[in-house]
């Protein structure tokens, strides 16, 4: 067309920009295009399983045109889960050990794309608790908001199995001073045990024990949530828009209807965290056991 130049090149040992013609020649080059984003499959850590008890986790991608259509490739799951075509991964594990396997994942453009991922799961022969839903060398990536009002900050989680919350955890910035006191509520505000944090660090992960450890029941909602009297907390925003944090049997579900997360409630003093903004995760969390000891 008027005023752009084609049949392009320039000579040279290594890539420079081609702005030279001859003869308007064709070099038969070409882009590769498409409306829509590549299809890839969401990095992530699958998390392990326990022989005998419940497991489900849904695989995600992104780009390409939905429905996506999920397949095994190679490898094996641990005997006793499949993988449905929606990219659940779901069952009951009977033998411990670890799998390794390849999933794809095709579009419904046309022509169709694919993706390929390894992945793993470990299947454990009994839980390893006492558990948290974060790892101690968990560091969050926001770990100091600023000065803020007194506020109580809290995540929403389920167990995989009955069993009990022996204390509440937190992490902690520098500034995040103040008497700080962790509550574990039911889903609909009832508070079911509190404590103070005594002997904390500086900074780095915190946590308190009750005075009696409180029984929870399996696939039921809990908010653990601490109360921070300086602002200064931790606070990764639209972590949970669409994530879920999964270290079984602890899960803490996505924001959203039913099961609201990255909670928070304004006051002098704690109270029951029903608020949500940008689906945060204010790196809370309980600790959880088996047993009562």
């Amino acid at each position: 067309s008027s005023g752009a130049s084609n049949g392009a090149f320039a000579y040279g040992s290594t890539s420079v920009f081609p702005a030279s013609t001859f003869q308007s020649a064709n070099y038969w080059v070409d882009v590769v295009f498409n409306t829509t984003m590549p299809l890839a499959i969401a990095s992530t850590t699958l998390p392990n399983a326990v022989v005998s008890s419940p497991y489900s986790q849904n695989l995600s991608a992104s780009g390409g045109a939905t429905p996506y259509m999920w397949s095994l490739q190679s490898g094996s799951l641990p005997p006793g889960l499949t993988l449905s075509s929606s990219g659940l991964i779901s069952g009951t594990p009977t033998q411990a050990g670890t799998f390794n396997f390849t999933v794809q994942v095709t579009d419904s453009s046309q022509p169709a794309q694919s993706a390929n991922a390894s992945e793993s799961i470990t299947v454990n022969a009994s839980w390893n608790c006492p558990c948290t839903l974060w790892p101690g060398t968990a560091v969050p990536a926001n770990p100091d908001i600023g000065p803020d009002s007194p506020v109580e900050l809290g995540v929403s989680f389920r167990s995989d199995v009955n069993g009990y919350i022996m204390g509440i955890r937190f992490y902690k910035s520098a500034a995040n001073t103040g008497t700080h006191v962790g509550n574990l509520w039911s889903s609909t505000g009832t508070l079911l045990a509190s404590a103070t944090f005594t002997n904390e660090t500086a900074s780095g992960w915190q946590q308190v024990n009750f005075a009696n450890p409180v029984a929870i029941t399996a696939n039921t909602l809990y908010v653990a949530s601490y109360f921070s009297p300086a602002g200064h907390y931790s606070a990764d925003w639209s972590f949970f828009a669409t994530l879920a944090a999964d270290n079984a049997p602890l899960h803490a579900p996505t924001d959203g209807p039913g099961s609201p997360n990255g909670v928070f409630a304004y006051g002098n003093a704690s109270a029951f965290p029903s608020n949500t903004h940008q689906s945060a995760n204010y790196w809370v969390g309980a600790v959880f056991n088996t047993t009562p000891q």
